[in-house]
């Protein structure tokens, strides 16, 4: 057989030609893809990106700081239809920075792209401000079955029907983070309720969930229920003593009163029998002085106005006076004598000496 190699003096292999993968956008860890979103690594199948954070009250929806909701852009709906994210969809927010981390849902996705809007007090929790960025990652958790809560003021317990209250303010809610401070909104007031622990794990849905709940004191409400027993306990006590000492002195408080009694009563005898006494005795002295005097030897009787007697005479113009009785008879004489005619130039004669 002719051998087609057999005058070549060397083989030459025969190598496959490399097959390079199609282009893609390069990704060191952190960087800007084809939407625009600002993309960060994670394992195949899971959702992350970066986004700008900025308040719900950017888009005028107010009602969203009742609940966990976000809203995210159209490119994140579909990058999570994708990779065939199952619902409800649940996320984790993480802070970069500090790497605080809170889980919600999601609510809308009409979010400007590269942009998200959070309520607010979610941001608090975080510790990041307007414009800061936050990871969002998709999250699977467990339904939760145990919740208890810690409400953070006394004004909480002045609810007449806490449970109502609660069922209607955490259908707003999606998740819940142990340790984290959620407001629940009732009658123009914000009551903050803290998730003390959840059960199982350490985040829960609550998303057709049928969760125990139990409430724990609010902060220094127990050592004011201890003062307030102590002080309760410490009265009791005291009336317990003081009722003790009454029943020790009673028995001698009564025979003194007895004896203080008995001695009056006696004394108030004695007095009345001397009276009688007396009266006894001013009775037969006065029958004595009645049967031994006459009516000759009676006294002259008194009179009831003595002295002598003065009229009170009014004048037109000096006013009231008194007047002597001999006054009174000249006066009276005066009026009985008949008046003289009256004669011009009738009294005695003078004579001027130059």
């Amino acid at each position: 057989r002719f051998n087609t190699n057999a005058h070549l003096p060397y083989h030459f292999p025969i190598h496959p030609v490399p097959q390079h993968p199609p282009p893609r956008t390069m990704n060191f860890g952190h960087g800007y893809d084809n939407f625009g979103d600002f993309h960060h690594s994670a394992p195949p199948g899971a959702f992350s990106r970066h986004y700008r954070c900025y308040p719900v009250s950017f888009l005028e929806r107010e009602e969203l700081e009742r609940g966990d909701k976000i809203v995210l852009p159209p490119s994140a709906l579909d990058q999570l239809s994708r990779l065939e994210i199952s619902f409800p969809m649940l996320f984790t927010l993480v802070n970069p920075t500090s790497a605080q981390t809170t889980h919600c849902g999601v609510l809308e996705f009409v979010a400007t792209e590269g942009h998200m809007y959070v309520p607010y007090w979610m941001m608090s929790n975080l510790g990041v401000g307007e414009g800061d960025l936050v990871t969002v990652e998709n999250a699977v958790l467990k339904k939760g079955t145990f919740v208890k809560l810690q409400p953070q003021s006394e004004d909480f317990l002045d609810i007449s029907n806490p449970k109502a209250v609660l069922e209607a303010s955490l259908r707003n809610f999606s998740c819940l983070d142990q340790d984290e401070c959620i407001p629940i909104h009732y009658n123009n007031k914000t009551f903050w309720i803290n998730a003390v622990e959840v059960r199982p794990g350490s985040a829960i849905s609550i998303i057709d969930a049928d969760v125990n709940v139990e409430f724990a004191p609010p902060p220094g409400y127990e050592e004011k229920e201890k003062r307030m027993k102590a002080d309760a306990e410490a009265k009791a006590a005291a009336a317990a003593v003081a009722a003790v000492a009454a029943a020790a002195f009673a028995p001698a408080a009564t025979t003194s009163s007895g004896a203080s009694a008995a001695a009056g009563a006696a004394a108030g005898s004695r007095l009345q029998a001397r009276m009688e006494a007396l009266a006894k005795q001013r009775l037969g002295a006065d029958a004595g002085d009645s049967s031994e005097s006459s009516d000759d030897e009676k006294p002259p009787p008194k009179e009831a106005f003595p002295g002598a007697g003065q009229t009170l005479r009014v004048g037109a113009r000096k006013g009231a006076m008194l007047v002597a009785p001999a006054d009174r008879m000249e006066e009276e004489k005066k009026k009985e004598e008949p008046e003289k005619p009256f004669t011009p130039f009738g009294g005695a004669g003078r004579s001027l000496r130059d």
